[in-house]
């Protein structure tokens, strides 16, 4: 009797625990890098692809969203810069994502959190020409068959003091 109502418990207890959703102290969620099914991997001709020190801008005009790529393959998506303001490009407050350049094809995985669906990672192919990066959104049940330009803009030194929660 007490090993089925032992079992019972811990079996409730499974099911309310993969309900949570972790997050940080900008209410941003951050899901185990486990959920994202690139892995790390080590390209040598990585930084000749992309810029870490540079954050790609949304062409779109009524569009203030970015992309910057951090070294250990992560990238952050953010929804709202100003360049002006050194604060928004805390990744802190920006969506979690890993990227990877090893294959000929190179690859990105953002996790977003809708109230509807819970956490979803999006997953998407990107490419860079000169100072321009397209990227590629994939089929999924959330949406996706779609692509964003982004500008490079290259940051100062003085900007490039936040490193990712992930």
């Amino acid at each position: 009797m007490y090993r089925f109502k032992f079992l019972s418990l811990i079996i409730i207890l499974i099911i309310f625990l993969s309900c949570v959703t972790f997050r940080n102290d900008f209410k941003q969620v951050r899901p185990s890098k486990y959920r994202f099914s690139i892995k790390k991997c080590s390209d040598s001709l990585v930084f000749n692809k992309i810029d870490t020190s540079a954050i790609y801008i949304s062409v779109k005009k009524d569009n203030n969203t970015g992309l910057k790529f951090y070294g250990e393959n992560k990238i952050a998506f953010f929804d709202s810069i100003n360049l002006n303001n050194i604060s928004t490009l805390n990744p802190k407050l920006a969506s979690m994502g890993y990227y990877s350049t090893c294959n000929n094809i190179n690859l990105i995985q953002f996790s977003f959190y809708n109230y509807h669906s819970g956490t979803y990672i999006s997953k998407s192919e990107f490419k860079i020409n000169n100072d321009t990066l397209v990227n590629y959104s994939l089929p999924s049940p959330q949406g996706g068959n779609f692509y964003m330009k982004y500008i490079k803009v290259q940051l100062k030194n003085d900007d490039l003091i936040y490193k990712p929660d992930w």
